[in-house]
């Protein structure tokens, strides 16, 4: 048993941001076996109460016996029959607490149940606190759940993913730093530190370790296990994006590679522009605001230049082109460009 502290929650606050008690809990099953009402007063309409324990979305899982049927979704609560009764219930977990809260409608009964450890308890003493308010026989369900667990973890070893031996990382550890994005999972974030890598996504941070090739895993962590990180290159052999499972119904979200805010620094980008000549064509780079570099070559449209790496850029929304910068004593001498039918060079003029 350790301490485990409360981390923030307001990305997710309609889902965990609520500190209740006991008392005030029954005071919440209560209003739903009254339909709605405190006391005379009628706070919402039967008929919405109604609606909240209906079902509208069948969950597809399998039954484990006689004594409870399939569950539906209705709004904000699963429902199901449990032993013949209708059982409408809801339970969750953030670090360090787990909850139960079920009422059954018919019976005018209601259980809560909060516990302080990451385990499935809470659900075995609704169960066993159910039973006996039904007159039922208790079902030693901790007892079969603690066999069924036991025959997965068996498998689970049977079926453990083992490492390729005698294999390492393709790069230096410092080329998988930096931070990756995704449009709608955020920024995921990788440090090196001498021979090893961190990583912090949201409120988590983890270490890193290698597994095999391009892959690295977290440390076993009790909140959320370990995963596998595959980092990816580009068709230049440069780190350009990482993949991980955070959903499990779909394949591994993939982020990419965020250039370095170095790269993007008015002072930085100072020292590159100017005019470049290559053959008859004049080339001028500037900046566009404060951080967005532009290059006009002479009768062609402007090209914005996004940030590579180092003194290298790749030519927005245009496939296959990118340019390099020779910079001496902080001045841009020369535009090596890259095109798909070649290389070439334009020299600074001005």
């Amino acid at each position: 048993v350790k301490k485990i502290p409360f981390r923030n929650l307001d990305e997710i606050g309609p889902a965990g941001s609520i500190n209740s008690c006991v008392d005030d809990m029954l005071k919440w099953l209560q209003f739903h076996l009254n339909k709605g009402k405190v006391g005379d007063k009628q706070l919402v309409s039967e008929s919405e109460m109604q609606n909240m324990q209906t079902p509208y979305m069948f969950i597809s899982s399998r039954m484990e016996s006689n004594d409870r049927s399939h569950s539906n979704y209705g709004l904000g609560w699963f429902i199901s029959m449990y032993r013949g009764h209708k059982f409408v219930q809801h339970d969750g977990g953030i670090d360090g607490f787990v909850t139960s809260t079920t009422f059954l409608p018919f019976d005018n009964i209601g259980v809560f149940v909060v516990n302080n450890a990451a385990s499935s308890i809470s659900s075995y003493v609704t169960s066993y606190a159910v039973d006996l308010l039904l007159g039922f026989e208790p079902i030693d369900r901790y007892a079969k759940n603690k066999e069924d667990r036991k025959k997965a973890e068996d498998q689970q070893k049977e079926q453990k993913d083992e490492p390729i031996k005698g294999t390492h990382p393709s790069h230096p550890l410092k080329d998988y730093a930096g931070e990756y994005e995704h449009p709608a999972y955020g920024v995921f974030a990788i440090t090196n530190s001498g021979d090893s890598l961190a990583g912090q996504f949201n409120s988590f941070d983890f270490k890193l370790e290698h597994f095999h090739y391009d892959v690295f895993k977290t440390k076993d962590n009790e909140d959320y296990g370990s995963r596998k990180i595959s980092f990816l290159s580009n068709k230049k052999g440069d780190i350009n994006k990482l993949s991980v499972s955070l959903e499990p119904a779909v394949d591994d979200i993939v982020f990419t590679k965020k250039p370095s805010q170095a790269l993007t620094g008015a002072d930085y980008l100072k020292q590159i522009i100017g005019e470049y000549q290559i053959g008859e064509m004049s080339i001028i780079v500037e900046l566009k605001g404060n951080n967005v570099l532009i290059a006009i070559p002479t009768g062609q449209p402007t090209i914005e230049l996004e940030p590579y790496k180092e003194n290298e850029f790749n030519f927005k929304g245009i496939s296959g082109y990118s340019t390099k910068f020779t910079v001496e004593h902080g001045k841009a001498v020369e535009m090596i460009l890259n095109q798909p039918n070649g290389v070439f060079t334009a020299k600074r003029v001005n």
